[in-house]
């Protein structure tokens, strides 16, 4: 594992945050079964600084967690557990000003 820390005057972060349904749209991920795809974007003028599943079921992992430009971000998890859970992707945009 690699961790680069930023350092610049007036930089600002801002967490947005995408929930992750289950197909078909529920707002739950069925057990044995993947989210739906989604795509997270920082606000114009923000570039993304890293993303990472949210989740409080040790069961739910990421299948896809990808950038798809420097502004916006993929996800889907997978819910290997024998139960529902919920899932949300977590991504951090950078501003300087």
């Amino acid at each position: 594992m690699q961790i680069l820390c930023l350092s610049a005057p007036n930089l600002q972060q801002l967490i947005i945050q995408g929930v992750l349904n289950g197909r078909g749209g529920s707002a739950e991920i069925a057990p044995s079964d993947y989210s739906e795809h989604i795509t997270a974007a920082c606000p114009a003028g923000a570039l993304i600084g890293g993303a990472g599943l949210d989740s409080g079921y040790p069961n739910v992992y990421e299948v896809v967690t990808e950038p798809q430009s420097t502004t916006t971000w993929e996800e889907e998890a997978y819910n290997a557990g024998s139960a529902n859970a919920i899932a949300q992707v977590d991504v951090t945009c950078l501003t300087l000003g």
